[in-house]
């Protein structure tokens, strides 16, 4: 089965200059999992929520650290106002896997598993994005061939 037959095209884009505050806006309520970073028409990059969530710690914080914290809001606060100037060029993963409609579903799968994403987006040959494809779609197709 092809990509083109199972890709979700609800995706959510943003431009390369998108602040961080709008890229935190635009995490709600999405339907897709990731927001899509366009430059003159073309996927330049993706923002996974991980990628905000990256930049909100402080590198010093670990997992024991913050159980001793005891009111996290100044701290969240201020991570808020030192990543405000940050845009989406510079917390973008660029260059990302892609697929085209015509790929297979095995390839999807191969991919999102050799990669450990859980979602990728689908581009035409000029580097337009159509839509993504994530885990839940090809198991989905999966189970329905499964059932025949």
């Amino acid at each position: 089965m092809k990509i083109s037959a199972m890709m979700d095209t609800r995706v959510e884009t943003v431009s390369p200059d998108t602040d961080f505050q709008t890229l935190l806006a635009r995490q709600q309520n999405k339907a897709s999992q990731l927001l899509y970073v366009l430059d003159q028409g073309r996927l330049a990059g993706v923002i996974s929520s991980l990628d905000l969530l990256k930049v909100m710690a402080p590198v010093w914080l670990d997992e024991n650290l913050s159980r001793a914290v005891s009111d996290d809001q100044p701290l969240t606060l201020r991570s808020l106002q030192e990543n405000a100037g940050r845009t989406a060029r510079e917390l973008m993963t660029a260059n990302p896997v892609t697929l085209t409609p015509r790929d297979h579903v095995l390839r999807a799968e191969t991919l999102l598993r050799d990669t450990g994403f859980n979602v990728l987006p689908v581009v035409d040959d000029n580097g337009a994005l159509l839509g993504e494809i994530g885990r839940g779609a090809i198991l989905r197709y999966l189970a329905a061939q499964a059932g025949k």
